[in-house]
């Protein structure tokens, strides 16, 4: 049996452009298909109180300002001022991690004693684990002084935050394609051993495929991840430094990516993404795609681990790896929601790109159940570990519905719906109607509208990675009322639970500074 060869350029059909100008077209495509504006929004590591308390008068000046987060942050990144009710800063000394602190907290002693009058604190820190930038205010008051008017203070904050900061939408667009580049890896390694090997082993007419193709969309997701990875260090480094673009680099951005976890993260994601590039080169560099079996099917077999690998890296800097942990069930989840994402994602680029060969081989009815099938389980995992995920960020009812945060994941959910239509159309339809040689006409059209459709479900999601989760926004992370005081030896924290009127429980944690 005489193996069947490429077609050359003479027998290829003429219609259409070729298979590798499709791919790079459809990778472009849906990167117009991304263009917006993102809401306002802030980052994550939520305060959960000072001391000062915000608002508090008090009779004695404080020896320092302490401030509890809900999460912990980089000291060195971090900046507390202290202003007075004219606008200058007064003198403090060195920001520093709270040891043996219940909570996650910052310390900043004051230089001396401070007078009868009002102040404001102005504080920014950066979350060790979601690495994101956090900035607000608050005042406080000693003696008789009155608390500065909204306007006082606003002026005064504007005066203490006018270094320069990355535009948010910036910030969205270059997460939006690091998502899109990751998925359009993971995804299209896995189409090829799950979807198309299978399908084309049983077609009358079995084609070799073409490399072409592939090289394109690989190649292309792999610019698009790095792009994203390369810019995603510089804005980190202008977030966390408040420093501009042409001051981001050299040391700062080097001590950043050397001296966090974001900066382990960051590497380990590159390291992940070159072997990925030297993946993808060794299955494309020749005519004919590399067959998912015997040395191929081992280097397919790396592929798919490590794209897995890559997703990891994104979930161990999101939102609920700062809300559980790194090894926790909600970076678990998240990682299960990505990688649905990416095996729908991914699979329908791969898909429009090989549907060329199927038709040559007659396996198209075959590759579009086989892709129906996985995209509709996939799908169904991005249902269940989003319900999963929005219990845990969403707290409540409320914060579905009168949070930003809600507004956007509802958005999410109604294109995740609309794409449960196309999917159904397929399974439904239009493979039925290719199994009984019927041609299943506006398929190719429909299949580009549901990747468009499922490129505006990361457009949405980019979003929401550099919103405030509904939890932050409601204060209802937890149910507990604590306050804490420290003194030159230890720091005294009281804690009331549930905090409303009723039966409490209440305790005292006494913990040493040193």
């Amino acid at each position: 049996m005489t193996r069947p060869s490429i077609p050359t350029p003479q027998q290829r059909p003429r219609r259409g452009v070729r298979p590798g100008r499709r791919a790079f077209t459809t990778l472009v495509w849906l990167a117009l298909l991304a263009s917006f504006t993102p809401a306002s929004a802030s980052a994550h590591a939520a305060l959960l109180r000072s001391d000062p308390e915000v608002g508090g008068t008090y009779a004695e000046a404080p020896e320092a300002i302490t401030l509890w987060f809900s999460e912990p942050v980089e000291a060195r990144y971090s900046r507390v001022e202290l202003l007075d009710s004219s606008g200058t800063t007064r003198k403090t000394g060195a920001l520093a991690n709270v040891p043996n602190s219940l909570d996650p907290a910052l310390r900043l002693p004051l230089a001396g004693r401070l007078s009868a009058g009002s102040y404001t604190v102005v504080w920014s820190s950066l979350s060790q684990v979601d690495g994101h930038v956090v900035n607000g205010f608050f005042s406080f008051a000693i003696g008789n002084a009155s608390l500065p008017t909204d306007a006082a203070q606003a002026a005064l904050v504007r005066q203490a935050t006018a270094a320069r900061s990355v535009p948010l939408g910036i910030e969205a667009g270059f997460r939006w394609l690091g998502l899109l580049g990751q998925a359009t890896l993971a995804g299209a390694l896995a189409f090829v051993p799950l979807v198309l090997t299978p399908a084309l082993g049983r077609a009358p007419q079995p084609q070799p495929v073409p490399a072409r193709p592939f090289r394109w969309l690989l190649s292309g997701a792999l610019a698009a991840a790095l792009l994203a990875l390369l810019a995603a260090a510089v804005l980190q480094t202008m977030n966390a430094t408040r420093a501009g673009l042409l001051e981001a680099f050299g040391q700062p951005l080097l001590t950043l990516l050397t001296d966090t976890r974001f900066g382990a993260l960051w590497l380990a994601r590159g390291a992940l993404l070159l072997t990925l590039g030297l993946l993808a080169w060794t299955l494309t560099r020749r005519a004919r795609l590399a067959a998912p079996r015997g040395r191929g099917g081992a280097v397919w077999a790396a592929g798919v681990l490590t794209s897995g690998l890559l997703l990891l890296t994104t979930s161990l800097n999101s939102h609920a790896a700062a809300l559980g942990g790194s090894a926790s069930l909600n970076t678990l989840n998240d990682w299960l929601h990505l990688a649905g994402t990416s095996l729908w994602l991914g699979g329908l680029a791969a898909l429009l790109v090989t549907l060329p060969v199927a038709e040559r081989s007659g396996a198209t009815a075959r590759v579009l159940a086989r892709f129906s099938a996985l995209a509709l389980g996939a799908v169904a995992l991005l249902v269940v570990t989003g319900v999963i995920a929005a219990r845990w960020q969403l707290v409540s009812w409320a914060g579905l519905t009168s949070t930003r945060y809600g507004a956007w994941l509802l958005l999410k959910l109604a294109l995740v719906a609309a794409t449960l239509g196309f999917g159904a159309w397929h399974l439904l339809v239009a493979r039925p109607q290719l199994a009984a040689g019927q041609g299943g006409s506006g398929m190719r059209r429909s299949l580009r509208a549901e990747a468009g459709v499922a490129a505006l479900v990361l457009v949405v999601t980019a979003v929401l990675t550099i919103s405030v989760p509904a939890r932050d926004l409601l204060g209802q992370g937890t149910s507990v009322f604590a306050t804490t005081r420290l003194t030159q030896e230890a720091s005294v924290t009281l804690r009331a639970s549930p905090g409303k009127v009723g039966v409490n429980q209440f305790s005292v944690v006494v913990a040493p500074l040193d």
